[in-house]
């Protein structure tokens, strides 16, 4: 076999890969949303020029809408109903488009947010965006979960509480010259949702606006900040707690312990402060065995991990029985 050919099958090869790799390269350079140029932190009214312009054109960076609920500002941003913020449909004054994001460079857009009711038929808070181009973004969040409208199709992500704390959300568009396909990539406080979504509603020209995105969206939302960036960045990655370590203060010790005692048993509903570890909403005996099998942590100077408990704490676990036993026995 002569060289020509295998070396045009190596090439075929190359170009399968490079193009399976693009069609579905989640971004993989980190950056932090702190750090980008375009901050709204929601301390101010973000369309008023005067308290903030940060491209300095004397033009509005956001528009505010709430023709369809109300907007306030307190160092949140309170929106309800169908009320928004962001940048019109082919409006050019605005951050969004003087920021000069266009489809090749891709684009991250990150909020955080905490879902005060929800009772429409569509969720409550949406993030939609376009830079220049036919391709549309378009990402809800609602009090139980989050989703990805397609046309008139939805992709679901797994069911999640929006409600308990503020979430913070991420999408990227990644780099294309393709305006039919663009690849986009959702995360939920730095856990990636979906790295392989597709354009939504290519219709629409140079807008991005998050708040209630239908008529269907009844309720309200706090939002703590809105930041983008030209470029697709993935979020920091998220620090998984060491197993066992209950407050989350990087030890695995006596506190941790206390943790899982006081709310043992619980047949459902623990978080992990509670002392489940697991994840499956439980407190039990399969969380005191992580616990168990992880003490202590970091381990001191000569100190190896204990396989058996340690004779305080068969101690702390003896007193409920022998208190049940003395209240039988009366």
């Amino acid at each position: 076999m002569s060289c020509q050919p295998l070396k045009f099958l190596c090439l075929a090869a190359m170009a399968v890969v490079w193009s399976a790799q693009s069609a579905c390269a989640t971004p993989t350079e980190i950056k932090d949303s702190a750090d980008f140029f375009y901050k709204y932190e929601m301390d101010v009214n973000p369309s008023d020029k005067d308290l903030i312009d940060l491209d300095a054109n004397g033009d509005p960076d956001l528009y505010v809408d709430n023709s369809g609920g109300t907007v306030t500002f307190d160092g949140v941003a309170t929106l309800s109903g169908t009320s928004s913020m962001g940048s019109p449909d082919g409006y050019t004054g605005t951050t969004w488009a003087t920021s000069n994001i266009f489809l090749e460079d891709g684009y991250t857009i990150e909020a955080r947010i905490k879902v005060i009711s929800d009772t429409g038929g569509d969720p409550i808070f949406g993030m939609t965006a376009n830079p220049g181009s036919t391709a549309n973004a378009w990402f809800m969040a609602g009090a139980g979960g989050q989703q990805w409208s397609i046309g008139g199709g939805k992709v679901p992500f797994a069911a999640a509480d929006n409600t308990d704390d503020f979430h913070v959300f991420r999408i990227t568009q990644d780099p294309t010259t393709d305006a039919a396909a663009p690849i986009y990539s959702a995360w939920r406080d730095g856990v990636l949702l979906s790295g392989t979504l597709t354009s939504a509603f290519p219709n629409l020209l140079w807008r991005m606006h998050v708040g209630g995105m239908t008529g269907g969206s009844v309720g309200t939302t706090e939002l703590d900040y809105l930041r983008f960036a030209k470029g697709a960045f993935a979020p920091p990655e998220v620090t998984q707690p060491h197993p066992g370590d209950f407050n989350g203060d990087g030890n695995v010790d006596g506190a941790d312990f206390v943790a899982w005692q006081t709310h043992f048993p619980t047949a459902s509903g623990a978080s992990l402060a509670d002392g489940d570890a697991n994840g499956d909403g439980a407190v039990d005996g399969a969380d005191f065995v992580i616990w168990q099998t992880s003490f202590p942590f970091p381990l001191g100077p000569g100190v190896s991990s204990v396989p058996e408990p340690a004779a305080w704490i068969l101690g702390c676990l003896s007193i409920p029985m022998l208190l049940a036993l003395r209240k039988r026995r009366a």
